[in-house]
């Protein structure tokens, strides 16, 4: 019998495409789909095998959630954010008129 290797396509005694796993050697015949593989993995031996997608997926879930909190926050969120924290101050007009502002 030829050894078989990682990649073969393994079929089952009704001649249906079957996965097996490589840790257990359990086997699930093969639907079209990678949710039930992907699930057994994480599940019986914690193996994730998320992809970069989801990974980019999940981080702008997470932003889009943030955004929507900021904006719960109220109007002056923003603005807060953007002087530091510090309160608004009105602008002295003595100061004003030493920085060079120009005399009507």
């Amino acid at each position: 019998m030829k050894e078989r290797r990682r990649n073969d396509v393994i079929f089952s005694k009704d001649d249906k495409s079957i996965w097996r796993c490589k840790y257990c050697s359990t086997e699930y015949r093969e639907s079209g789909g990678t949710t039930v593989m992907a699930n057994h993995l994480m599940q019986q031996h914690n193996v994730n095998i998320s992809s970069a997608q989801e990974a980019r997926t999940t981080s702008m879930q997470a932003n889009i959630a943030e955004a929507f909190k900021n904006a719960r926050q109220g109007p002056e969120y923003k603005r807060r954010c953007l002087s530091g924290g510090a309160a608004t101050q009105e602008l002295d007009p003595a100061v004003f008129e030493q920085l060079g502002a120009p005399n009507d």
